[in-house]
């Protein structure tokens, strides 16, 4: 946990709230056992999946389990959400005070989404604002122009005045 203490400035009681923890855990990248942060995907308080990532960046998800956004929990019921394109990054946001958060599973390279699908009516359907927190490189304006896509015909009902064009691409 020092490196999302000390490195990221992630406080020790928003990892302990969002149920972070760190072990050994098997990554095929390295062919061996890596110490890794694993960032729980609960739904509805249960386990759907984990994601392990380690200091090198290499990541694993649970063979088989389902993808859902991080932390979807957080935002059923509220009137906007903010959605980041990490973990690390959403934990940020959380540390800053702000609850109405969620991750998408696959990050910035996962352009497949869907694993939304299911969360539309359920989650998002309800939202007066959704704020895309993605990263200004290549991949991060790839994943914000595939949401509008996918979103573009659903787009009035989610964003004030109905134009995915005045979505915030930042909120840094």
């Amino acid at each position: 946990m020092e490196y999302m203490v000390g490195r990221r400035g992630i406080p020790m009681d928003v990892l302990t709230r969002m149920k972070i923890e760190e072990r050994l855990e098997f990554l095929p990248q390295t062919g061996k056992e890596e110490a890794c942060i694993c960032f729980p995907y609960l739904e509805d308080g249960v386990m759907k999946n984990m994601k392990f990532r380690d200091a090198a960046k290499h990541f694993k998800m649970v063979k088989g389990a389902e993808l859902i956004p991080w932390n979807i929990d957080a935002i059923k019921g509220k009137e906007k959400c903010y959605i980041t394109e990490g973990e690390i990054d959403a934990l940020s946001l959380i540390a800053a005070g702000l609850e109405e958060v969620v991750s998408v599973p696959n990050g910035a390279g996962g352009a497949n989404l869907q694993w939304l699908d299911r969360f539309v009516e359920s989650h998002f359907d309800d939202k007066t604002e959704i704020i895309l927190a993605m990263d200004t490189d290549r991949r991060g304006v790839e994943l914000r122009d595939d949401w509008c896509a996918a979103w573009a015909w659903t787009a009035a009902r989610w964003w004030p005045g109905g134009k995915a064009a005045r979505m915030p691409t930042s909120i840094c």
